[in-house]
């Protein structure tokens, strides 16, 4: 089985599927999480905004209590998880209540009692003159009513209200009783002032979730993958295989003798090269075998007719019909020599169908070898009671093989003879013209079929 090429193509195919699929998700999933873990990184202003609220909330407020609901708000509008912890690490506050701190970075730690943020500003250290002042002048600007800020040479300010219409001066004098009030010292806070400073804590951040992969999503998606690849593998090596099916399929019926066996060419790539190739090789054996049957035929053919004329020659001298005498054993000699000439042409005849035959030719009197042509077959003709007639003359020489012209020549009177019923008659005709010499062979026998007059020659 693993022996196919189709086999082995799929198998192929999935070998380099398999870990490219792999490798793609990993990378993916690794490209994945630093993407993310880069986009938390490049917030570091919005850690910042986030810092300064809290940080200003408990220095404000003096206390935690109640930051709840300014980290549930901070954490939904940055995007990120937010919890704080005191310094031993329970957290105390959590956007996602009960996740802990896990997969969270310790940020900073807000320390209220650090001289940076002012919350030494107690009820014992504050400047009651200076909140009175800002008390003041925040409740004429309420009202409306002008004033002038003056500070003295140690440092203390004083708001003096503009002269007013004689209803102003009710409003004024109730803006001097708010003031007094907020700046009781008996109260708790004194304006924005805390009496009292929050323990530390640490702000922790991190993404909504922790960048991971999903393995098993990761897992599936792979499966698919790699499924989808080998089928497509499995129809593409099909696909691949079919023609070279075809070629061993071809192949196996000419090594069986079916010479005509051949494959579809329509494939422009190699495969549809080596179909051509097949394809014109299979031709060329075709045409040899072709060949050697008409060689065959053809060395049949053409030994037979010097054959048949020695034989009618010798039964003759043997039976008495014909008397020994030069010119009846020239006439053997010249079928024997023939013989020979066909024998040792058999390579020739090769050639023919090869397209290689040489032909040697030299100026020739056709009417010699004409001559030659009646005596080698006249004693076959007498046998089969057929008249052989000579007729013409061509006086001038042409330039033509004259072994070759008397082979065609004999084929063509024997088959005359042996195809002409008795009494008939076989013509050689001669007729020399300007441009060319004509030679006919007609006989008195029923002709030739049309359907085979194309083969003749």
């Amino acid at each position: 089985m693993f022996n196919s090429l189709r086999t082995r193509l799929t198998v192929a195919g999935l070998l380099l599927a398999v870990p490219a699929v792999g490798i793609t998700a990993l990378v993916v999933a690794n490209t994945t999480s630093a993407d993310l873990i880069s986009e938390f990184d490049s917030g570091a202003s919005i850690q910042t905004s986030v810092l300064s609220e809290l940080t200003t909330y408990v220095v404000l407020n003096g206390t935690w209590s109640g930051v709840d609901d300014l980290v549930f708000m901070l954490a939904e509008q940055s995007g990120l998880r937010i919890a704080l912890t005191d310094l031993d690490g329970f957290p105390f506050v959590e956007s996602e209540p009960g996740a802990g701190t896990n997969g969270m970075l310790a940020t900073a730690v807000i320390d209220p009692a650090n001289n940076i943020f002012g919350a030494e500003l107690t009820a014992e250290s504050i400047d009651y003159s200076a909140v009175f002042a800002t008390e003041l002048a925040a409740c004429l600007d309420a009202n409306n009513v002008p004033y002038t800020t003056v500070e003295d040479e140690f440092g203390l300010i004083d708001v003096i209200p503009e002269q007013v219409a004689e209803q102003g001066f009710e409003i004024i004098d109730n803006c001097y009783t708010e003031a007094s009030d907020r700046t009781d010292a008996g109260s708790e806070f004194f304006g924005e002032f805390p009496t009292e400073v929050a323990s530390p804590a640490v702000l922790f951040m991190g993404a909504l979730q922790r960048p991971s992969v999903n393995w098993s999503a990761v897992a599936v998606v792979a499966a698919g993958v790699v499924a989808a690849l080998a089928i497509a593998a499995f129809f593409f090596s099909r696909l691949l295989s079919k023609p070279v099916t075809s070629l061993t399929d071809a192949t196996r019926r000419i090594r069986a003798g079916d010479l005509t066996a051949r494959v579809e060419a329509t494939d422009t790539t190699e495969i549809g090269e080596l179909a051509v190739s097949f394809n014109e090789m299979a031709d060329e054996l075709q045409g040899a075998s072709d060949r050697r049957r008409r060689f065959t035929s053809d060395v049949a053919h053409e030994l037979r007719t010097p054959l048949a004329n020695i034989t009618s020659h010798v039964q003759a001298l043997i039976d008495g019909v014909e008397a020994s005498s030069p010119e009846v054993l020239e006439v053997v000699q010249n079928e024997v020599d023939h013989m020979a000439t066909l024998v040792g042409d058999l390579q020739q005849l090769t050639l023919v169908d090869e397209g290689q035959l040489t032909i040697d030719p030299f100026d020739v009197v056709l009417s010699d070898v004409l001559d030659q042509v009646v005596q080698a077959n006249e004693r076959r003709a007498a046998d089969a009671s057929v008249a052989l007639v000579r007729s013409g003359e061509d006086p001038d020489p042409i330039h033509i093989d004259p072994i070759r012209i008397r082979q065609a020549i004999d084929n063509l009177v024997a088959n005359a003879i042996r195809h002409t019923p008795e009494g008939g008659a076989v013509t050689i005709a001669v007729e020399q013209r300007p441009e060319e010499t004509v030679i006919a062979v007609r006989d008195t026998g029923p002709g030739i079929p049309e359907d085979f007059l194309g083969r003749v020659f």
